[in-house]
Formats: structure tokens, C-alpha cells, sequence
């Protein structure tokens, strides 16, 4: 029987613009698990809390089954619970051999250096690794530093290492290595808890998964329940779609964009029509870009080159680094390019259908048959609580409230995540200032998908309401 070492039951801790929501958390001895992280804030003070400079607001903590109160939380987790990766822990000025030994020995200022250097040397052998015994803390590369952390929650017995975002920092072979010694720690009755966003490493490497959305656990998956893991290329990062074999609602979820270098979806070299000249601009994912038109002529004329239904005169066109012929555009939809014109509301959704069978319908297209599987219906209706009641989804398009019809439109884009949404005019539709807020709103929801967005506009209204990387599209022939 599994020995439990951290149980986290209800935990809730609020932030000015974020907060973790009854969260229920269980590791246990020779176990790893991954927590996989929607939003980076969530994923911090979840360490801070592990590393116990704060506490829940409200929930209970057990260690080793004993209920552990705020008042000594801070003393208690530490002879428990190291964090590794968040924040440096060794000290610059301290050998390897002596920061593995630090508050090991009572005696640690009378030890000598050989004491160390045959305690590192141990470890080296044990776990087959080098760690560089006699260089100091501040000569480490972030690998070596995180090993030698590893190693001394191992020498102090600190059961359950947290592992912090260490997959966009570790290349391959270190975190194959660093894979090895979790293994051997594993045996010998440690655990890991990986705090991460969506990577491949992360599904390789633990136990089970937690997926928290929106500072809730929304997912929870043993490595007996995962049927199939299909990885697609995002921000130059593995993420997933995968679909679970023994479940009533499997879920699909996609990442925040990460702020480091992103890949370049779409690009305009020199390419002009028979009303706009000489255009070129590039969009990367995750990116926010408004395009501000001269007048309603230039707006239709991009929308209607981006749609393939014009041809450019010259110019190239690159989609995701390739050159796209002229009658391949009307594709790029197939090639994760969506866009939701002008008139959404008609054009974008079926008004005698309901808004379930909206959504599954446009879903379909990466799923086959889900449209036909009712079970897909509860995950999606979690997925979007936060937009939409679950009282509309049976509802039809025409019966809906505006707001609420507006909202499903984006919710479309947002269960689909394409790499790119190109929004044409997305006020024109409507005036309604709240109607305005929930676009605004929507936008920012598909952003921290990880869909980069581009608005298409001629209104110079919109353009200064949407805080996005500006385009100016002025040149026309005359």
C-alpha cells in the first residue's frame, strides 16, 4: 500500500487577479506526479506555498497523515518538501561538496574538505553523475545547480522534491539525466512533484497528471487511462490533444504562450493587389496584432486576399515559413489559420442549430465523429463555465441572448485553438458597449491559449480600444 507524504485537501489562496480554488493534492512515497499549469502566476504561488513562505487562506495540509497548522508550516515543510528550480539555494562562495553538505553534520564547520568531496564523490558513483565536486556555486550551469539541489534534498531526506519549469530550461540530455536519478530516487522511497506547462518531458516523466485551469484541478490522469497523446508544434513547444480511454469527458486543453522566442506564422513580403500596395508585416504565435485599414476598401481587400478569393499582383505570401501559392490561401483554415468575419453572427455560427451543436460541429474538424458523441458534451460545457451558463448550451443560435450568441462566437475559436485567428472588424457588428468589453475580453482568453490574433479593422475607434502591435495599411493605387 502507498504511503502518503502530502495531502493538500480544499487548499484556496486569493491574489489581487489570480487565485488557486479548492485544490485537492496527493503525493506519495516512490511516486511522481506532474501538475501541468495554465497560467505561470498559479503555478508560482503554488511553490511559494510548497516552499512555505505562505499559507492557504483556507483548506487543510497533511504531512505523513498529521494535519499540519499555519503557525508551523514554515519550520515543518522544510524537513520535508524541497523546491528545486525556482529560486537559486546554493551559496556562491561554497564548494559543491559543501553546499550538498551544509546542515547535514551538527559538526559542519569542522569537517574538511576531504569529508565533502568523499560524500560527493559517493553520490557521483550512486547515481552516475557529475557534479563537478570542487567548483564553486556560482560556476554552475542551471542543470548542474539543479542536480546539486537534487542532491541535497536527497542528504537531508527531504521525501518529496518539487520540481519547478525545469523542461524549458533543461535541454534533452539533462533532463534524460536528471530522469535517471528521480528513477533511483524513486526506489529508494522519494517523491517528485513537477510544477510545469504543457511538455512532452512532463508526460514522460510522472506518474499521473493533474491539468489545473484557471486556478482549479480541472483534469486529473493516470498513466493506465491515457489511450493516445498526439503532440503538435506550438511556440516552438510540444503540447497536446489527447483523448482518454476509461472516461465519460475526456478534456483538451492547450497552454499559455510562453514569452520566450515564438515561431513565425505568417508573413507578407512586398504584396500587392489592385488596391493595396507594397505590404509586408509578420505575425508570430501567441502575438496580438491590429492591422488599421485606411478606409473599408483596404479592409475587404486583405480579408479578401487572406480568404484566397483575390490574388495578389506581386509579393509572396509565407505560411509558417512556407512560400503558398495563391490558390493553396482558402486552405489555411487546414493549416491552423481561422477567420471570423465581419458579420459573425451570420456567418460564423448556424442560427436553427443549438450552440452545442455549434461548437462540436467546428471541434469535428480536428476530432472525427465528435459532433456524433454526446460524452464530449460535459468537457466542453467545463472548458467554457467561465464564458458561457450551461443553461444556454441546448439553447439555439437564434433564441440566444446577443451577448450570449457573441460570446459563443469566440468560444468557437477557443475550443478550435488555431494557431492564428484573423478577427475582420470585430466591433462593426455591434455598438453595445458591453458587447464591445466582451470581444475585448474573448480576445485576451484566445491570447493566453496561445492563439495569436489579428484584427483587421478600418476603424480607428477599435484600434485605439485594442492594445496590440499596430500595422498601418495606408498605401493604395490610384
Amino acid at each position: 500500500m502507498k504511503r502518503e507524504i502530502l495531502r493538500i485537501e480544499g487548499g484556496v489562496k486569493k491574489e489581487r487577479t489570480f487565485s488557486l480554488k479548492n485544490l485537492h493534492i496527493q503525493c506519495y512515497l516512490g511516486h511522481s506526479s506532474g501538475m501541468i499549469f495554465l497560467n505561470a502566476d498559479e503555478k508560482k504561488l503554488l511553490s511559494t506555498i510548497l516552499e512555505g513562505k505562505v499559507f492557504f487562506d483556507e483548506g487543510r495540509i497533511f504531512l505523513f497523515d498529521r494535519r499540519v497548522e499555519e503557525k508551523e508550516w514554515r519550520k515543518t515543510v522544510r524537513s520535508h518538501i524541497a523546491v528545486v528550480g525556482r529560486e537559486k539555494k546554493l551559496y556562491d562562495y561554497m564548494t559543491v561538496g559543501e553546499n550538498i553538505g551544509l546542515y547535514v553534520s551538527e559538526n559542519f564547520i569542522f569537517k574538511r574538505d576531504q569529508y565533502y568531496q568523499q560524500m560527493s564523490r559517493c553520490l557521483e558513483e550512486k547515481f552516475d553523475i557529475c557534479l563537478e565536486v570542487e567548483h564553486k556555486g556560482d560556476e554552475l550551469s542551471f542543470y548542474g545547480m539543479v542536480l546539486v539541489e537534487v542532491m541535497q534534498a536527497y542528504v537531508r531526506k527531504q521525501r518529496l522534491i518539487v520540481l519547478y519549469q525545469l523542461t524549458n530550461r533543461l535541454d534533452d540530455a539533462g533532463f534524460e539525466q536528471l530522469q535517471g536519478v528521480i528513477h533511483k530516487m524513486k526506489e529508494e522511497g522519494y517523491s517528485f512533484l513537477m510544477l510545469d506547462s504543457f511538455e512532452e518531458q512532463v508526460l514522460k516523466c510522472a506518474d499521473d497528471y493533474y491539468v489545473v485551469d484557471d486556478g482549479r484541478i480541472s483534469g486529473y490522469y493516470g498513466v493506465d487511462t491515457i489511450q493516445k497523446l498526439t503532440f503538435m508544434q506550438m511556440n516552438n513547444r510540444d503540447v497536446h490533444e489527447y483523448y482518454l480511454k476509461f472516461r465519460e469527458d475526456p478534456m483538451i486543453f492547450n497552454p499559455l504562450p510562453d514569452s520566450g522566442n515564438r515561431a513565425l506564422l505568417l508573413e507578407f513580403m512586398h504584396v500587392e493587389t489592385g488596391i493595396v500596395k507594397d505590404l509586408s508585416f509578420s505575425i508570430r504565435q501567441g502575438e496580438f496584432v491590429v492591422m488599421r485599414c485606411r478606409d473599408d476598401y483596404v479592409c475587404r481587400a486583405l480579408t479578401a486576399l487572406l480568404k484566397g478569393e483575390e490574388q495578389p499582383l506581386k509579393g509572396t505570401i509565407f505560411l509558417k515559413g512556407r512560400k503558398i501559392p495563391y490558390h493553396e490561401t482558402w486552405r489555411m483554415l487546414e493549416n491552423d489559420i481561422g477567420i471570423m468575419e465581419e458579420q459573425p453572427l451570420e456567418n460564423d455560427l448556424v442560427a436553427d442549430m443549438t450552440l452545442m451543436d455549434n461548437l462540436c460541429l467546428c471541434l469535428s474538424r480536428k476530432i472525427s465523429g465528435l459532433w456524433m458523441q454526446r460524452k464530449y458534451q460535459n468537457s466542453i460545457e467545463m472548458m467554457l463555465e467561465r464564458f458561457i451558463e450551461k443553461k444556454y448550451f441546448s439553447e439555439k443560435i437564434k433564441d440566444l441572448p446577443l451577448k450570449i450568441a457573441y460570446r459563443a462566437v469566440f468560444c468557437k475559436w477557443l475550443l478550435f485553438a488555431p494557431k492564428m485567428l484573423i478577427c475582420v472588424r470585430p466591433f462593426a457588428a455591434v455598438d453595445i458597449d458591453s458587447v464591445r468589453i466582451i470581444a475585448k475580453e474573448m480576445i485576451q482568453a484566445l491570447l493566453q491559449r496561445g492563439v495569436a490574433v489579428l484584427v483587421i479593422t478600418s476603424n480607428i475607434q477599435e484600434v485605439e480600444e485594442l492594445e496590440g502591435r499596430r500595422v498601418i495599411v495606408d498605401k493604395i493605387e490610384h
